[in-house]
């Protein structure tokens, strides 16, 4: 992740279950500071950054339940804070408005979904259509969320934000996958990368914000 300085930092568990960060020092342009513990224990994290450029990680507990810490305006951090809902997957993004979402997979493998208020707060737990082993999240050209996931039969779905809000539904994509990620490109097209069940890498992207999909390409395929 970016801090609003443009310098570059990374959160990983360590091998001893514990969350542990470092980051670029003077200004992008320099080494990495080493490394550096944050409270808690963690089976799975991941980060985002705040409207003010303030970084924030949410991650799973050892116990399955969800905890979040976000940077102090002096860039120290707040500490292990319980966020609610218990999870095995998880991914964050900030929207066009500047709130934070999160969504993830439940323990029973339903998709849930939280967002900041702009008291601050956080909204509270919402489900979404769909059972899913893994999902990330990303933003359309428009500014509408859209969320990619694989279920339950190893399919690729999507669901996104119609332009009231509302969440379309649960939608198959085409294609199989064991691990997914998505990104914009630079022209703010959405693109999603994933690997097959058969072990190759594919990928799948739009034109548009209502542009329909191109279809699976393979980026590489074991012979």
């Amino acid at each position: 992740m970016k801090n609003n300085d443009g310098s570059l930092e990374i959160f990983y568990i360590g091998t001893d279950q514990n969350i542990y960060y470092n980051w670029q020092e003077n200004n992008s342009h320099g080494g990495w500071h080493g490394q550096s513990q944050l409270p808690g224990q963690a089976q799975q994290i991941t980060a985002a950054s705040n409207k003010d450029g303030h970084l924030e990680i949410f991650y799973i507990g050892l116990n399955g339940r969800i905890y979040h810490n976000f940077q102090n305006p002096d860039k120290t951090w707040y500490g292990q804070d319980p966020l609610g809902g218990e999870a095995q997957q998880i991914s964050a993004i900030l929207d066009q408005e500047g709130f934070l979402h999160i969504f993830y997979v439940s323990a029973n493998n339903s998709i849930r979904h939280n967002q900041q208020t702009p008291a601050g707060g956080w909204k509270g737990e919402e489900m979404l259509p769909g059972q899913a082993k893994q999902v990330t999240a990303a933003l359309n050209k428009d500014g509408r969320l859209e969320i990619f996931y694989t279920g339950m039969d190893d399919e690729i779905y999507h669901n996104f934000q119609k332009p009231d809000k509302i969440w379309y539904g649960e939608d198959p994509l085409g294609g199989e996958a064991k691990q997914i990620i998505t990104l914009n490109n630079q022209n703010g097209r959405l693109e999603i990368f994933y690997v097959g069940t058969d072990n190759g890498l594919y990928h799948n992207w739009k034109d548009g914000p209502d542009a329909d999909w191109n279809g699976e390409l393979p980026v590489y395929k074991p012979l």
